[in-house]
């Protein structure tokens, strides 16, 4: 059975260490690019969340302005039929 001689040894802890130290350049690199990637997703998701909750309050305040202008139309409709009923009312008194 061959065992590596001492100079081996010491060539092979050498090698250790060069890939360790290319290993750790690699992960720096790596985590700046992952670490820039999250920043552009979560830019992206909070300009999606942003724009579906101007898009939420944008048909809120629609739903809100057509429910008041609905009860403003109905009470126009009451108020017309009202005028309506006392014309006809007044045209028919003075017409007997």
């Amino acid at each position: 059975m061959d065992s590596p001689s001492p100079r081996d040894e010491f060539s092979l802890e050498s090698e250790r260490k060069a890939y360790e130290d290319f290993l750790h350049r690699i992960k720096k690199r790596s985590s700046a690019a992952v670490d820039n990637c999250m920043v552009e997703l979560r830019m992206t998701l909070s300009n999606i969340n942003e724009m579906l909750t101007a898009m939420r309050e944008n048909k809120w305040r629609q739903q809100l302005w057509m429910s008041g202008y609905s009860k403003f139309e109905v009470g126009i409709f009451v108020s017309f039929q009202l005028l309506n009923f006392t014309l006809l009312s007044v045209v028919l008194h003075l017409w007997k």
